[in-house]
């Protein structure tokens, strides 16, 4: 299969935990808009993507967009589990937020890739996906949504991790287009491909009637 068959294949399987969602939208709660939302910020950023690095061969100016918009979005996805503090997540955000403004206000442009913005918000989200995941195993709940809360963490922490590793390689490396580097970013869509079949296995995980006490609203 060709990089560009797989690139493009990553980009569309979004698709999958977005129809998902839409086909159980009735049993959505408010407890997981966030990610819906993120779902479609992502469907949007990559159409817009597709056009601007047709019509302009330069599609940072919404990548950097979309990438602060998704920080703040898994952000209020894990207060939504109240599995975090929302004073330590609103200071993470805050914190987020700057970081974004001085990168593409002064450390680079907004055409062009904010490398720091991006290692930072995925190194924070190592830390609050690994915490939540360590805070439902050792917590024994047996909430009726665990598994769908787990399946997402743990889906959060696997992409950052990986997706903050390969920024950092890419920033270090003496070579940063080399064959290596180019295989680890297609093996980051491999990774995203993984990540959306597990985005849709969870939501098709969320109870078809939970109960009363249950429900988040």
């Amino acid at each position: 299969m060709r990089e560009f068959d797989i690139l493009l294949i990553s980009a569309c399987s979004i698709l999958l935990p977005l129809m998902a969602a839409a086909g159980r939208y009735r049993r959505i709660s408010y407890r997981y808009a966030p990610l819906v939302m993120l779902l479609l910020a992502g469907t949007v950023n990559e159409l817009i993507s597709y056009a601007a690095a047709h019509w302009w061969h330069n599609n940072q100016v919404n990548a950097n967009g979309y990438t602060l918009i998704e920080y703040l979005l898994l952000l209020w996805q894990l207060a939504r589990m109240d599995a975090q503090e929302n004073k330590l997540l609103t200071v993470a955000a805050l914190s987020g937020l700057l970081i974004w403004l001085i990168d593409n206000a002064w450390l680079h442009g907004i055409d062009q890739a904010n490398v720091w913005f991006r290692i930072s918000a995925s190194l924070i989200m190592v830390y609050f996906s690994m915490d939540t995941v360590t805070q439902f195993m050792l917590g024994g709940s047996s909430h009726v949504l665990q598994k769908t809360d787990l399946a997402l963490c743990f889906s959060f922490f696997v992409y950052h991790t990986y997706r903050s590793f390969i920024l950092l390689f890419s920033f270090f490396a003496s070579h940063p287009f080399s064959v290596i580097s180019r295989q680890l970013w297609l093996a980051l869509a491999v990774i995203n491909i993984l990540i959306h079949i597990t985005y849709t296995i969870a939501i098709l995980w969320i109870p078809r009637q939970p109960s009363t006490s249950n429900r988040y609203s």
